[in-house]
């Protein structure tokens, strides 16, 4: 988990492991969360060796495995269990964090009605099409006016990482303008900054 090559190593015993790129990134880079996700894995990996593969004889020495090979890979297959409660978890902080700014109706809430309207309009559609991770972001950005590190340390990635969330979203607005679909926000969001002083 620490240098990111367990899912990896899980695909080539077919054990199959669907991890999105940042949750291999947050495993590397937080101790809490690994040991979190190996004392349930290698808990669950001793019940069920002792409990249900040595009784059923499905490990044999004279097979050439050794017991710590075949341990590793019961290890292993419980590592996916374990990683799947805790990447259920983490997913669905990161949706309820995204979706409070997009169902919020305080987005705007300092603009005249009319205009906080579109404004609101505006950002839903620019974050229609985001990922789940940058609805997260721009909540945590526009709801509780938290910093880039802050924001990185919520949601297990690096302050770069936000940074490339936001880059792509900005590039994302940008082509969204160009075609037509939105208005610039830009005069609309300085309004509302200057009413949030």
């Amino acid at each position: 988990m620490r240098d990111g090559t367990l899912v990896e190593k899980c695909g080539e015993r077919h054990i199959s492991i669907t991890a999105r790129w940042h949750e291999i990134e947050t495993l590397k880079r937080r101790g809490d969360i690994r040991d979190e996700v190996a004392h349930d894995a290698v808990q669950s990996a001793v019940a069920l060796f002792t409990e249900e593969f040595l009784p059923a004889s499905q490990w044999d020495p004279d097979r050439g495995a050794t017991m710590r090979t075949y341990f590793t890979v019961t290890c292993m297959l419980m590592f996916r269990d374990a990683f799947k409660k805790w990447a259920s978890r983490h997913r669905r902080h990161l949706a309820m964090t995204a979706n409070a700014v997009i169902d919020s109706d305080q987005v705007g809430r300092d603009l005249p009605p009319d205009e906080a309207v579109i404004y609101r309009w505006t950002v839903q559609r620019i974050l229609r099409d985001a990922t789940w991770e940058a609805r997260a972001i721009c909540s945590l950005l526009y709801q509780q006016k938290m910093t880039q590190k802050e924001i990185g340390d919520a949601l297990g990635m690096t302050s770069r990482a936000v940074e490339g969330h936001m880059r792509r979203l900005r590039l994302h607005a940008a082509r969204l303008t160009s075609l037509g679909e939105i208005d610039a926000l830009y005069a609309r969001i300085a309004s509302a900054k200057a009413g949030d002083r």
